[in-house]
């Protein structure tokens, strides 16, 4: 049997980096690096120049930004790898009975406040889908939660407050 059940934490978007250095271990005969990344993006493995190009196989949107994943085969040792946008990256391996993966790196910033005021928001009944939109955002400073408008062409609609479920609006 080639390989064996890996599994891998991936950092969010917020947390990728332009550059990373990994290490494929001498072990296995099969390594990659895999790489997340803006559909576009320049990027070096080893000094060797590769434009990602995803057209057509988009993996997500994120913000509206476009962004593949791709993998790419490396010999074994140690490895650089450099974008000319912020990128993910893991490595992962595998060889009979056996395989590897993990995380090459990941940001420290910070990236989501200490203040929370309200939501996220869920819908707990409806028999169609609701378009809901925020009119401003939250505020730290005044405490406050901004005003969440939406339309459903059926009546009524409950949305509640995942992080305090006793907090339910009703609208009919």
């Amino acid at each position: 049997m080639i390989g064996d059940p890996a599994l891998i934490a991936i950092p969010p978007v917020e947390q990728y980096q332009f550059d990373y250095v990994f290490y494929t271990p001498p072990t296995f005969a099969n390594n990659f690096v895999n790489v997340m990344s803006p559909n576009g993006m320049s990027l070096t493995i080893d000094g060797a120049a590769e434009t990602v190009d995803c057209t057509g196989d988009i993996a997500g949107t994120i913000d509206l930004v476009d962004y593949c994943c791709e993998a790419y085969e490396v010999q074994q040792g140690g490895h650089s790898i450099e974008g000319s946008e912020p990128f993910g990256i893991y490595a992962t391996g595998f060889d009979q009975f056996a395989s590897y993966g993990y995380t090459g790196g990941t940001g420290l910033q910070g990236i989501s406040s200490a203040c929370v005021n309200g939501g996220p928001y869920r819908v707990t009944s409806c028999t169609t889908p609701v378009t809901a939109t925020l009119n401003g955002s939250a505020s730290c400073d005044s405490n406050a939660t901004p005003l969440l408008f939406w339309s459903t062409p059926d009546a009524p609609v409950e949305i509640e407050d995942v992080t305090d479920p006793s907090t339910t609006v009703s609208v009919d």
